[in-house]
């Protein structure tokens, strides 16, 4: 399973793990998670977490195309869209 950073303070949700003090099990998948959930940090919603690894998934520097194509920073799991920028 996919682990998801919060975007505004940097805490990882590990499903392995879960989140013990806000009741989730471990175990537990980033989608499977309450609509309500909140980052147990800082309080940012779901939407505020991307999938570990992807922020730089490329690193096509050179080619601006390719780095347009594939620059995923603001891929959201929750709205699961990818956002060319």
């Amino acid at each position: 399973m996919e682990k998801y950073k919060c975007d505004i303070c940097g805490y990882i949700y590990d499903p392995a793990e879960g989140d013990p003090e806000g009741g989730i099990e471990p175990g537990t998948s980033f989608n499977d998670l309450p609509d309500d959930y909140v980052c147990p940090v800082c309080a940012a919603g779901k939407e505020e977490f991307f999938i570990l690894g992807w922020k730089h998934f490329c690193s096509h520097a050179s080619d601006p195309v390719l780095t347009g194509i594939f620059d995923i920073t603001s891929f959201k799991r929750s709205q699961n869209i990818i956002t060319v920028l």
